[in-house]
């Protein structure tokens, strides 16, 4: 999804967007794409260890120095997406991304999404559908469905679409399937009241998105 507005308010990323483009030419029209050739230029640009360490202690990079020979992320985005990248990795990614995203939604959400997008872009399609897949595996009618806590992962599941694509989701008959599977979940959940306030904003985020994109509903 488009994400240049949200990155650009944030200034470090708003220097490594101008260096992007400025040695690229124009930038990705999504945040998954963007992180992966941000992180790759960054890294290309410092590809020696000596050098790289010397330019953290100097200036603020994708690392900042934490303490003595401890480095950090200047920003949370990046350590999300770097760990969207290894949960992708995974052999079990789909049903780990899953499991961490119910444990912990507000910590593994972010990570939950790029991990979707990212594994679409290298050519995973199958295994993100997986992911999402795993967040809604029954119909809404079904008795498992009655659990509170089930109802919380229809609208992220419909994010994960978007962070996905649409071309990607909708070419592909399991694609098809799973969508159509989410947005029952998102129609009954706002029926009877199954999602909070937060929940019902971002499943007005994803119809909105779904309809902007031409995505069959």
């Amino acid at each position: 999804m488009p994400a240049h507005g949200v990155l650009a308010e944030r200034p470090l990323l708003l220097t490594i967007m101008a260096q992007l483009h400025a040695f690229t030419g124009q930038l990705p029209e999504d945040r998954t794409q963007l992180y992966t050739e941000a992180v790759q230029f960054l890294n290309n640009d410092w590809n020696k260890a000596g050098v790289f360490i010397d330019y953290i202690r100097e200036r603020a990079g994708l690392l900042i120095r934490h303490k003595t020979e401890a480095y950090t992320f200047p920003h949370r985005t990046f350590q999300e997406f770097l760990a969207a990248c290894h949960l992708a990795s995974l052999p079990d990614y789909a049903s780990e991304a899953a499991r961490l995203v119910r444990a912990e939604p507000d910590r593994w959400r972010e990570v939950f999404l790029l991990a979707a997008g990212y594994s679409a872009r290298i050519n995973l399609l199958g295994q993100a559908l997986n992911a999402v897949n795993a967040l809604c595996p029954f119909e809404p009618d079904a008795p498992r469905s009655a659990a509170p806590a089930n109802w919380p992962a229809a609208p992220l599941a419909a994010m994960a679409l978007l962070e996905i694509g649409l071309v990607g989701v909708q070419r592909e008959p399991v694609g098809q399937a799973v969508q159509q599977r989410v947005q029952r979940w998102l129609q009954i959940g706002m029926r009877h009241d199954a999602l909070t306030p937060r929940e019902r904003a971002e499943a007005g985020a994803a119809w909105r998105g779904w309809a902007t994109r031409g995505m069959r509903c």
